[in-house]
C-alpha cells in the first residue's frame, strides 16, 4: 500500500498514457484507413466491367417477355443482382429460361470474374414464394432454390 501511496500520480498517467495510445493508434489505423470496403478482391474489375448499355440490353432484353413485369440490375462489387418482378399469372419455367438465356449476354471474361445472383417475385400475390437462383463464376449453370 505504501507504494501505491507513493506512486500514485505516476500510475495514474501511466494508465492515462496507454489508453491515450490505444485511442491515437484506433484513431489514426481504423477511422483514416482509406482502403476500399473490399479490400483488393476488386483487382480486375476495371478489365471486366459490365457498362451501363450492357445492363439495359439486359433489362430490355427480360422486359421483351410477356410474363416480366420489369426488371432491373445492381451490381455491389463482384456480385450481379438481376431482379425481376413477374406478372400475377407467369409461368416460373418460362421465366427461367429467360433469366438463363441472358447469361449470354455477358462476355467469358465476365462470367468467370463475377457472380450473378437471380431474384423472382410476383406481382400482388402474396401466395407465391419469390425464388432465387445463383450462378458461381466458377459454375456455366444457375442454381435454382427448392421453393422454385
Amino acid at each position: 500500500m505504501k507504494f501505491l501511496k507513493k506512486y500514485k500520480w505516476l500510475l495514474i498517467i501511466i494508465v492515462l498514457l496507454i489508453i491515450l495510445g490505444i485511442l491515437a493508434y484506433y484513431l489514426f489505423f481504423m477511422l483514416y484507413n482509406d482502403s476500399s470496403v473490399y479490400g483488393n478482391r476488386l483487382q480486375g474489375i476495371t478489365k471486366n466491367e459490365i457498362k451501363e448499355d450492357l445492363k439495359n440490353d439486359i433489362i430490355n432484353n427480360l422486359t421483351k417477355n410477356d410474363e416480366i413485369k420489369e426488371a432491373h440490375i445492381d451490381i455491389k462489387g463482384k456480385i450481379v443482382n438481376i431482379v425481376t418482378n413477374m406478372k400475377e399469372n407467369a409461368e416460373l419455367d418460362e421465366v427461367k429460361l429467360t433469366l438463363e438465356s441472358i447469361l449470354n449476354k455477358f462476355s467469358e471474361e465476365q462470367l468467370n470474374y463475377y457472380d450473378l445472383q437471380f431474384y423472382i417475385t410476383w406481382e400482388e400475390n402474396e401466395e407465391r414464394i419469390p425464388c432465387m437462383g445463383y450462378k458461381s463464376k466458377k459454375n456455366t449453370f444457375i442454381t435454382w432454390n427448392k421453393s422454385s
